[in-house]
């Protein structure tokens, strides 16, 4: 059996630039990165898989301190695998990540072009993959070298009859709401047919944030949240002989951490809460209802339970009229696409492996 933990978007930033904006727990970062790593010490798994922007710009403070967290647990002997993402170069250079982070990863093979890398771990091949664009841009894309360097990696996974995981920042599959998928996804139109035609049935990626789990064909997909938000969770994916499970659970918090977590979450909903009603103001049906609609299923979107709720916020008294006085715009598209029947549960995926 291979046990890993997975994560996504430390956006770690120890200097200048911080942004409560992009890690909303901002102020309780340290606390949040050291209560992650000991949960990961205490779980002793044999890898831990990391899946971009691992620091909010690359300066070179961030990347030493992100290194300081890591290499107790390399030292521990467990396994690193972690790719960058597009915020990871904005304000410092590869070098950075080249000299003080990639020494800390075993890869098997890497591509020359780029960050990505193989790994081994007996019979199953992490294919790590590096898709960030060069500049200041959050699209996803893969060089020509690098694509050809994974249908090679891929080709050797068949004749050694390995089982490929594809590991990447941005996603291979678009959700219904994402207006701009390219930035979101990465080149969906070639990386995606060149891993459904090798048989790959399992991938994992980054970026969004939130909780998800996406299916194309016979692919699998699911988007590991951020630490530093919504419910403060991690994956935890296991791979035996015949099955790959894979689950979310909640950080441990405790003490004072936990109330100061606890109010900074009360106030991210606040917020949400005040662009909610400025979103309703001015429609004829009950406001009471419709911000009901609206809370449960922010609620239910924080802790990665809409699959589990979402029959009961689509009963709601006030529902469709929510979704009429938000129109057809992106507010709308998103909850209609996160609530849609055909949706899978985005905290829990067990597929024969």
């Amino acid at each position: 059996m291979i046990k890993a933990v997975l994560t996504s978007d430390f956006h770690l930033s120890v200097s200048s630039g911080r942004s409560a904006a992009v890690v909303p727990a901002l102020e309780y970062q340290p606390e949040i990165m050291r209560a992650f790593f000991a949960q990961v010490t205490e779980l002793k798994p044999d890898l831990l898989i990391v899946l971009g922007d691992n620091t909010n710009g690359g300066r070179y403070a961030d990347v030493l301190k992100l290194k300081e967290y890591l290499l107790p647990l390399v030292r521990q002997g467990i396994e690193l695998i972690m790719i960058p993402g597009n915020h990871d170069f904005d304000c410092g250079p590869e070098k950075y990540y080249e000299e003080l982070l990639f020494p800390l990863m075993n890869p098997d093979d890497r591509d020359p072009f780029s960050f990505s890398f193989a790994r081994r771990i007996r019979d199953v091949l992490f294919l790590a993959v590096d898709d960030h664009e060069s500049g200041r841009s959050a699209c996803g894309v893969l060089r020509p070298e690098t694509i050809r360097w994974l249908k090679k990696q891929l080709d050797t996974a068949a004749a050694d009859h390995l089982r490929p995981v594809f590991l990447s920042h941005h996603s291979l599959i678009a959700d219904g709401w994402q207006v701009r998928k390219e930035f979101y996804c990465l080149q969906p139109d070639t990386v995606l047919p060149l891993l459904q035609e090798h048989g790959v049935r399992l991938a994992f990626c980054g970026h969004q944030h939130d909780a998800a789990i996406y299916r194309s064909g016979n692919l699998y997909e699911a988007a590991v949240p951020m630490p530093a938000d919504g419910s403060h969770q991690y994956g935890l994916l296991t791979i035996t002989d015949h099955n790959a499970d894979y689950s979310l659970h909640r950080l441990k918090f405790e003490g004072l951490l936990a109330e100061n977590i606890a109010e900074t979450d009360r106030r991210a909903e606040e917020s949400k809460k005040a662009v909610f009603e400025k979103l309703l103001e001015n429609s004829r049906y009950d406001r009471d209802e419709m911000m009901a609609v609206l809370t449960a299923f922010n609620k239910a979107h924080n802790n990665s339970e809409l699959y589990d709720q979402r029959d009961r916020i689509r009963a709601m008294p006030g529902y469709e009229q929510t979704m009429a006085s938000l129109g057809e715009g992106i507010w709308s598209n998103w909850i209609r696409s996160l609530l849609a029947e055909d949706r899978l549960p985005e905290n829990r995926l067990r597929i024969p492996f």
